[in-house]
């Protein structure tokens, strides 16, 4: 009987070790996962992706291809598309942007067939600065003999003596 006793105790004395440490692992575990939990709570969002950035951070390796497998109209052909350049341009503002590059086109005859190339303009003019005869900015900075900032501050004349006007009567 005696070494029964003693195998109940060494068993308890097992049980209550390996439930001790069960415990501990679900303790550890669960202020773990709680402490990830609230962190990622109380974080900030997530940065919008804007095209200032020219190197991305968080590349992305597999595209959408539900969204990006397609190229819009307006991009393709750098024109807006028939009707909704009609309905701006009789219904909307005939003067915004996009009525008027379809009215352009419209009068082309860009929109009469199915795969009408894409239009980029070009200007053959001169630039202002070309056509100005202005020339470059004077160089204050290196100007020689000009010692100080002072000696090149314009010379204001002193205001003039005050006169008195004769009275005009009527």
């Amino acid at each position: 009987m005696e070494l029964d006793g003693k195998r109940k105790r060494e068993f308890g004395e097992m049980m209550r070790k390996l439930n001790l440490r069960i415990a501990t692992l679900l303790s550890a575990t669960f202020l773990t996962s709680t402490g990830l939990v609230s962190s990622t709570l109380m974080a900030a969002p997530p940065e919008r992706p804007t095209f200032n950035h020219t190197a991305d951070p968080r590349p992305n390796i597999l595209p959408n291809w539900m969204f990006t497998h397609h190229v819009p109209y307006r991009l393709t052909y750098n024109r807006p598309t028939y009707h909704v350049g009609k309905a701006l341009y009789y219904v909307g503002s005939p003067t915004s942007q996009e009525a008027m590059a379809w009215k352009e086109n419209l009068d082309a005859g860009r929109y009469n067939g199915h795969n009408c190339p894409p239009l980029v303009k070009r200007y053959f003019y001169p630039k202002p600065w070309e056509v100005m005869n202005t020339g470059p900015r004077p160089d204050y900075a290196n100007v020689s003999g000009v010692s100080s900032p002072a000696a090149n501050t314009p010379v204001v004349p002193a205001p003039a003596e005050a006169v008195d006007l004769p009275a005009v009567t009527n």
